[in-house]
């Protein structure tokens, strides 16, 4: 494959920039919980950080039910 042929977003198939996270497009699409297990829990390992970046939340930005 090309270096210049998009990514596909493993989960929905649209094409997607390059993420830290994988060939995800968005926190959506990061949020659907894959089949393998091993894969399942590196994803939720890495979802706070996932969900600041796709939801561009800068630093020390805090996220909870209490506003």
């Amino acid at each position: 494959m090309s270096e210049d042929a998009p990514t596909r977003c493993e989960t929905c198939g649209q094409p997607c920039a390059a993420t830290p996270f994988g060939p995800l497009c968005s926190w959506d699409c990061f949020d659907v919980v894959p089949d393998d297990p091993a894969a399942a829990a590196e994803r939720m390992a890495g979802a706070p950080a996932a969900f600041a970046y796709f939801l561009r939340l800068g630093p020390g930005v805090r996220v909870d039910d209490e506003g």
